[in-house]
């Protein structure tokens, strides 16, 4: 696979793909749990 006129490995590519998804999931995660808590703190009072 060619990117900007330099030869990268497939493999490559996709294992930084990965852990950018990974990343990006980990982070929605966090962040969906955030707001799950600061839903249930206004809905308790």
């Amino acid at each position: 696979m060619i990117i900007f006129g330099v030869d990268v490995p497939l493999v490559e590519v996709l294992l930084v793909l990965g852990i950018m998804v990974v990343f990006i999931l980990i982070e929605a995660i966090i962040l969906l749990t955030l707001l799950l808590k600061a839903i249930n703190k206004v809905k308790g009072k």
